[in-house]
Parts: C-alpha cells; sequence; structure tokens
C-alpha cells in the first residue's frame, strides 16, 4: 500500500491509495450523496486492505468513524448535548452503556484529520460532515473551542446541499438545514442566516408535495416566529397563506384535489398553534374542524369493514 499526500492550506494528509479512491469518486461526481453511500464504500476498502493481513489505517478508521456517527432527529424528544451521536448505543449487563461510535473516543488525531479534510474536501456532503463534525464535537472531545471558520464551512456546504439537491435523501437535507440555521444564529452570521433562510424556503418549494408531510412545513416551523430570522411582513403572510391553501386542498373534496386528513391534521396543527397563541379562537376553531370534515370524507368513502 503505497501512500498518497494530499496538500491543502493546513498541510498534508496521508491517504493510502485504497482511500483516496473512495474519496475520488464521490469528489467527482455531481449526483446525489447520502453519508450511507460513503459508509458502504469505505467499509468495502476496510475489508480489501484487512484481507491482505495489513493493518487498516489511520485515516481509513477516522473517515469511518466520521460518516457513522448520526445525526439529531428534527422533531422529537432529544436529551442529545451535540448534534451529532452514535449510531446506535446499549447497555451491558453490568449496566454500563456502549455507544458506536463514542464520542469519548475522539482524539486529537482524529479532529486534526477531520479539519483537514473540510478543507481539502470539493463535495459538498463530505465538507459539511467534516466541518459539522469539528464544529459540534471538539468541545465535547476534548474541553476546547472550535475555530469558527469551521462552522463558516460547514452552514456554506449545507446551503449547497439544499440548493443543488445534492443529497440523497430530502428529509435529510431538512435535518442539515435546520441545524445549519441554528449554527449560523448561534455564530450571529446574519448574511448566512439570510442565506440558510433562502435556501430553506427555495428547497421547500421545489419539494412540497400536498400529500408528504415530512416534505413540508419546516418554513412555517422554523422562519415565522423566529425573532432571529429576519422575514418581511408580506412574506410572513405567504407562509401563512401557503398553510391555509394546503390545508384547504388536503381537507375539501371540492378543490379537486385528494382529502388526506393526516395530512391536513399536520397543517391544521401548525395553524391551530398559532391562531392559540394570538388568542383567535375562532380560527383555531375553524382549522379543527377541517381536518374533522377530511375525516368524515374518509370515513364516507371507506370500506365498511374498514
Amino acid at each position: 500500500m503505497v501512500p498518497v499526500h494530499v496538500g491543502n492550506d493546513c498541510g498534508s494528509i496521508v491517504l493510502s491509495n485504497q482511500l483516496l479512491n473512495v474519496l475520488e469518486q464521490f469528489e467527482t461526481s455531481e449526483a446525489p450523496l447520502g453519508e450511507s453511500d460513503v459508509v458502504s464504500a469505505l467499509n468495502r476498502a476496510a475489508k480489501q486492505i484487512e484481507q491482505t493481513g495489513q493493518e487498516l489505517p489511520f485515516e481509513v478508521r477516522a473517515e469511518q468513524m466520521a460518516f457513522n456517527f448520526s445525526e439529531r432527529k428534527a422533531t422529537g424528544p432529544n436529551d442529545r448535548p451535540t448534534h451529532f451521536g452514535p449510531m446506535m448505543s446499549w447497555r451491558n449487563e453490568d449496566g454500563s452503556t456502549v455507544e458506536s461510535p463514542s464520542i469519548k473516543a475522539i482524539t486529537p488525531e482524529h479532529l486534526q484529520y477531520w479539519s483537514d479534510r473540510a478543507i481539502a474536501a470539493k463535495h459538498p456532503v463530505l465538507r459539511a460532515r467534516y466541518a459539522g463534525l469539528i464544529w459540534d464535537l471538539t468541545n465535547a472531545a476534548t474541553g476546547r473551542s472550535p475555530d469558527v471558520a469551521f462552522a463558516r464551512v460547514y452552514i456554506d456546504a449545507v446551503i449547497a446541499i439544499a440548493t443543488k439537491r445534492l443529497h440523497r435523501y430530502t428529509t435529510e437535507m431538512f435535518r442539515k438545514i435546520e441545524h445549519a440555521l441554528a449554527v449560523a444564529i448561534s455564530i450571529s452570521d446574519a448574511d448566512r442566516i439570510e442565506r440558510v433562510r433562502d435556501a430553506l424556503i427555495q428547497l421547500e418549494g421545489a419539494v412540497a408535495e400536498d400529500d408528504k408531510p415530512g416534505l413540508w412545513g419546516q418554513v412555517f416551523d422554523l422562519l415565522l416566529e423566529n425573532k432571529k430570522v429576519s422575514l418581511s411582513a408580506d412574506a410572513k403572510d405567504r407562509i401563512i397563506q401557503d398553510m391555509e391553501d394546503r390545508l384547504e386542498r388536503l381537507s375539501n373534496p371540492s378543490t379537486g384535489s385528494s382529502v388526506n386528513p393526516w395530512a391536513s391534521e399536520a397543517a391544521a396543527q401548525r395553524l391551530a398553534r398559532r391562531h392559540q397563541a394570538l388568542n383567535e379562537q375562532a380560527d383555531v376553531r375553524r382549522v379543527l374542524l377541517k381536518v374533522g370534515r377530511a375525516f368524515d370524507h374518509l370515513v364516507q368513502q371507506a370500506d365498511p369493514m374498514l
């Protein structure tokens, strides 16, 4: 195995030929990429190296660790203090907890390697992962503060992922852009807050489908009442009206759209929370009754056994 040196502004990274081949196939591709794609390719390369009887190089293990961390779910309860965390964890018979990969296993060498890769990598999905790990896990692993430059690299990479549709899974793009917005706010970067905002609005506008609630609602949830994000009164009105229109399409058979009670409920709950906060009780009742109308329609159309 002949090591290859890849130069960048921070020095050089020593890469084995096997790893270089894995990374180059992603760097030169414009196809949507998921972290699981990278993990699968890395695992294949690692297996080839191990079959020769050679010890697995550090950089291969560092890449495997990097792409095996999972990102925090955008919704639901989560007491994890970091955005990136173990892919899995389990409890031993003695009560101890094992995590894989473990944040406790991160060394300064891992952080330096990921820092170099964040600068050297070209594909935004790769850059976002390396820079995101540095920004999110440096303090948890070492007690030191990360360089704010990596927050900027992360945000810019996520914006590129969203605007160019470079991730294989749309829901993952929303998860990343939610975190990028939080990072931009945390470093008080007004320009990047606006760019993330615009990328989110553009992404949702391009992929939203009424009967797939996971592909819409993020603009409403993340921007409408966020005091850290600048939105004009007209923009807020459009966001609210878009949700009202979607609720009407999803709940009213006469619109010509397909009635979907569960999707209409997702729209109505958002509107109801807003009207409730403004003490607009008549509007709370109005939007919830539309959900009832959708379920009534479902019952009328359903098989008697159902």
